[in-house]
């Protein structure tokens, strides 16, 4: 319990970002805008553009069935039946869990920081609901999310 509270005020001491100096990597594009590709909402949309991608690749794979050997067909990866229908489901959810779950105890440590700075009166009341409340919310995503998932098998 000692070192945890060691650890969070470390985390607390270090401002968001300032050990970091990032440079441009695109030059259409201000480091705020590629910085926004790896929110939690970005990478959503972005499982399921790839789930679009892979039913995509799924119906190609049919659709080459009639014109290449099976031979040929297993020269392509992913190409056969257990990746197809057990895999490109699972490695989804599995990547979709990984980001609701890490959304989730990111969250819950923030919310943990700001009852440690409301104590020692670094924050208000106000900046501790905000917390709270993004902390719950995380909480209800994954929980929403556990719920539904399916593994595949």
């Amino acid at each position: 319990m000692k070192y945890r509270h060691l650890v969070l005020v470390l985390i607390v001491a270090l401002p968001a970002g300032a050990e970091m100096d990032l440079n441009q990597v695109h030059p259409d594009e201000p480091v705020e805008y590629t910085f926004s590709r790896f929110s939690i909402e970005n990478a959503l949309e972005c499982i399921d553009t790839i789930r679009y991608a892979l039913n995509g690749f799924r119906e190609l794979t049919g659709i080459c069935r009639v014109s290449l050997s099976e031979e040929e067909l297993s020269n392509i990866p992913y190409s056969d039946w257990e990746s197809q229908t057990l895999g490109f489901s699972n490695w989804c959810s599995s990547v979709e869990g990984a980001l609701y779950y890490s959304n989730y105890r990111i969250r819950k440590l923030e919310y943990e920081i700001a009852l440690l700075k409301v104590e020692s009166g670094e924050i208000d009341a106000l900046s501790l609901e905000s917390a709270e409340a993004e902390f719950q919310l995380a909480e209800s995503l994954f929980i929403d999310f556990w719920n539904a998932m399916e593994i595949v098998d």
